[in-house]
């Protein structure tokens, strides 16, 4: 969390496998006590064109005891296409809570890559927490999501983890669902 009028940044550069600059410039300003602004720019080698792809960022980060809102708004500058998330994160008992939802609109970069049938809206959910047998507690995971594509098809995917630590080793099961265009 930003303090009032406090400014924080952060300014790099990189030059990646193929010898490609990456840049980012990030800020974040603290508006009142609960609420800050944050804002950037991206630039990463194209993989359509000799030109680099140029996004823009801004958004919102409110804090807002137990709750913390994010709104966030991109921009990329060579397709015009757009990228809007919302997000929540709290705390339920011994359990963290998170849940965003994503809007895509003619949006490619690293995490979303090009396809047929683009994804449009993402809505992920995800609790994490431990439960308690006798004197030991075991760290838990759940995430459910559902991605919307372009076409109307819908694509779920869930994940259940939990981790044990039994005579010095640490062992973890997790169980994956998916329903493609489901």
């Amino acid at each position: 969390m930003v303090k009032p009028v406090q400014l924080l940044y952060n300014i790099a550069a990189q030059r990646d496998d193929t010898g490609k600059n990456r840049t980012i410039a990030q800020f974040e300003y603290g508006l009142t006590k609960n609420l800050s602004g944050v804002g950037g720019v991206v630039t990463i080698p194209s993989t359509s064109s000799a030109l680099p792809e140029r996004y823009y960022n801004a958004g919102l980060r409110g804090f807002f005891s137990p709750y913390i809102l994010t709104a966030d708004f991109a921009r990329q500058q060579q397709t015009g296409g757009s990228m809007s998330a919302l997000g929540l994160n709290t705390r339920v008992g011994q359990f963290s809570l998170t849940a965003n939802h994503v809007q895509l609109s003619n949006f490619t970069s690293d995490i979303y890559a090009a396809a047929d049938d683009p994804i449009r809206i993402i809505d992920k959910f995800r609790l994490d927490g431990g439960i308690s047998i006798g004197k030991d507690r075991l760290p838990v995971n759940f995430q459910l999501e559902r991605d919307r594509l372009a076409s109307g098809a819908q694509n779920y995917f869930v994940t259940g983890r939990v981790t044990g630590y039994f005579y010095g080793t640490s062992v973890t099961n997790e169980l994956v669902g998916q329903s493609l265009a489901g």
